[in-house]
């Protein structure tokens, strides 16, 4: 950093638009905080948000759980019901030239880009990287995640071990009995909230690459389920679509 300077007196106009232009930040660089959840290192949470951020982590790890459970349930009765997953199903093979499904793929202008993106094995093996690539980024900020919460937990027992509605008047206590413990939790709950912030980032992000995937597996079963009945009449087409579960075949109804 350069010496500072003494400040003249009055400042010339080339000055005061130097400082002016210095002080205006970029809308780029303007960063927003949710609930204590991404707080910079000289910023901290109030109480009532410290008590929150804590229990909303707990919360939501509860509702993970509880959608995980219901995932098996559904495995579960698929299987009994003979049903296969989506990775499962056969898979219509592709002519090595053959363009993949345009709404899988990016628009390129570059021809070399182009002609790679349309040959189904390539595009596979950049969704597979991508995926796996996925799969570390959620795994580090989890382990991250609990490390933080257990980290928290060992530190401060005397915090965690209450039930949450009790959080909020334990640390107004530690506040004023022991101030700079009090810091110290602040600071550890900061960190707990940013990494639950990333956390929950990232099922957000799986839940609409699931989403997607959802939406092209409907599309293709849509086409599979059109062509095997194109050839009959229109009273017995009624007929099979009545008999289709809506819940298990929705996508071709």
């Amino acid at each position: 950093m350069p010496d500072e300077e003494e400040s003249p007196d009055e400042l010339t106009i080339e000055d005061a638009a130097e400082k002016l232009s210095d002080s205006n930040t970029p809308e780029s660089e303007i960063v927003t905080h949710i609930a204590g959840a991404d707080l910079p290192d000289n910023m901290s949470m109030t109480v009532e948000q410290a008590s929150k951020s804590l229990s909303d982590a707990r919360t939501a790890e509860d509702a993970e759980a509880e959608r995980l459970k219901a995932d098996q349930i559904r495995k579960e009765v698929d299987e009994l019901r003979g049903d296969k997953p989506a990775d499962d199903q056969p898979k219509e093979t592709k002519a090595e030239n053959q363009p993949a499904d345009s709404n899988d793929l990016p628009i390129h202008d570059d021809p070399d880009i182009a002609k790679a993106l349309s040959k189904p094995k390539f595009v596979e093996a950049i969704k597979a990287y991508d995926n796996q690539v996925q799969q570390q980024v959620t795994q580090a900020v989890e382990q991250a995640n609990d490390f933080a919460r257990m980290s928290f937990a060992e530190n401060f027992p005397e915090i965690s071990n209450l039930p949450p509605q009790q959080w909020e008047g334990a640390l107004i206590a530690m506040a004023q009995q022991e101030p700079e413990r009090f810091k110290s939790a602040i600071n550890s709950l900061n960190r707990v909230s940013q990494l639950q912030a990333a956390r929950q980032q990232q099922q957000v992000q799986q839940q609409q690459r699931e989403q997607v995937e959802f939406q092209h597996y409907a599309k293709a079963e849509d086409a599979r389920f059109a062509e095997l009945v194109k050839d009959e009449p229109p009273a017995r087409l009624r007929e099979i679509e009545a008999e289709i579960p809506e819940d298990a075949f929705g996508a071709w109804r």
